[in-house]
């Protein structure tokens, strides 16, 4: 009786990362279409354990084939969905955000521009690039390598500029690209 009450620090720890792994993949399941796809693969290996169990081994040998395939058909269908998952699992980039910091000047002269465009009614798509390479994303565009101004981003975005319908890429506190094309989205839950 004394067993059932002792629990260790490590069950807990355990339970604890299972649960937050499980709350992940339904949250990120939920927003994608690859909930069906877990739903799929929990029915297979549901299967083919209890085929194991029965000592049918042709069909486990079968269901515990088409699991594995499964899991490869997840990897590759949804690889951008999970290196983007995955990126924002980063629990040092959740501690980065909340730490507050002087604006500068690149950013005040964004933001200058960002507002007097609207109040022109004008739009403007503006990347502001981090770590990850955006070079597998980005089409077309003409590098530019200049310094980030309200000037300087106000002519790339005036309606006579031949690059004002597509987007500025910045990197590292620089204009790198202008007149850049973004992929389409392939999510259907958007209006």
């Amino acid at each position: 009786m004394s067993n059932i009450l002792f629990v260790r620090w490590q069950n807990i720890v355990d339970f604890l990362v299972l649960v937050t792994v499980i709350y992940w993949l339904l949250r990120w399941g939920r927003q994608t279409r690859v909930l069906r796809l877990f739903v799929g693969i929990g029915a297979l290996v549901l299967t083919g354990s209890l085929a194991r169990q029965l000592d049918l081994i042709v069909t486990a040998w079968v269901l515990h084939v088409a699991a594995i395939a499964a899991v490869v058909l997840l990897v590759v269908v949804y690889h951008s969905e999970i290196r983007h998952a995955l990126a924002h699992l980063d629990p040092l980039n959740r501690l980065v955000r909340w730490m507050p910091s002087e604006p500068t000047s690149e950013g005040i002269a964004i933001a200058q521009t960002a507002f007097a465009l609207a109040a022109t009614k004008r739009g403007a798509l503006m990347i502001l690039a981090r770590k990850d390479s955006l070079k597998n994303l980005l089409t077309g565009g003409v590098p530019l390598e200049g310094m980030i101004s309200r000037e300087i981003l106000d002519a790339i975005f005036r309606k006579v500029s031949p690059v004002h319908d597509g987007a500025v890429v910045i990197e590292a506190g620089r204009i790198s690209r202008v007149g850049v094309f973004l992929p389409l989205t392939s999510r259907e839950d958007l209006p």
